[in-house]
């Protein structure tokens, strides 16, 4: 689910309507006149659980037919499909920014990390889950302006903080989303599109309930960061990638 070009939802289900369902749980109040993009098909369930929300875009690789009937009942909604495009190779893509009297283009960010190259730096070891969770909240945070702060739990995004002059907000504002829709921060995952600086960040998102923090790594200060994860008793993954969209 994304809102001024910022993840405000998303999830990954057993199905496309419980991914739905929980993406658009995660922040119904900044989904309203969103868009809601789909990495599959949309069936007719998936239609039905939409509805006639205010959701302006829908993005999808295909359509099942009833599908495309149940989300035009909304005459105002986008509907794209974008099926002919998918298989687009990431190094066939460039982004472009223009500037006063020209532009600057650049390839895309390319993918998320390697999980097997991936280095748990504390002493606590992250379980299963967090490393599923840890994977996940790096594909919400790498699509966020930075700076950029997502907490993830099962999942499903609970909690994002984008675009902020300092991490340390985006922090806050992460944290403050998820408890504003009612989601507990105990057993959360947190990912930083760029190295944390300084320990705060650590220190608050512990605090909150966050018991993994999966970020780049590369900070002069990258031993205190990591002495705070191991004396708050957390876990910390380095993926040695850093994303940092602007």
């Amino acid at each position: 689910m994304l809102k001024h070009n910022n993840p405000c939802g998303g999830a990954e289900g057993k199905t496309l309507e419980e991914s739905y369902v929980k993406a658009y749980a995660s922040d119904p109040e900044s989904a309203f006149g969103g868009i809601m993009a789909f990495s599959q098909k949309v069936d007719a369930a998936t239609a039905k659980a939409i509805g006639t929300r205010y959701i302006e875009v829908v993005v999808a690789p295909g359509y099942d037919l009833e599908a495309l009937q149940i989300l035009r009942q909304r005459g105002s909604r986008r509907i794209l499909d974008i099926s002919n495009i998918w298989d687009m190779s990431e190094e066939r893509v460039v982004n472009f920014r223009y500037i006063t009297g020209g532009m600057l283009y650049q390839g895309r960010d390319p993918g998320i990390y390697d999980k097997s190259s991936a280095k748990v730096v504390s002493r606590k070891k992250p379980a299963q889950p967090e490393i599923e969770d840890a994977y996940a909240a790096t594909k919400f945070v790498k699509h966020t302006k930075s700076n950029a702060i997502s907490i993830v739990k099962d999942l499903q995004l609970v909690g994002n903080g984008a675009g902020q002059m300092s991490r340390i907000d985006s922090c806050k504002i992460a944290i403050d989303k998820a408890r504003r829709n009612g989601f507990g921060l105990e057993g959360t995952v947190a990912a930083s599109d760029a190295f944390l600086p300084f320990r705060d960040s650590v220190d608050m998102l512990a605090e909150a309930g966050v018991s993994c923090i999966v970020q780049p790594g590369g900070s002069i200060k990258d031993e205190e960061v990591i002495a705070a994860a191991d004396e708050l008793g957390i876990s910390m993954i380095f993926t040695e990638k850093r994303h940092f969209k602007h």
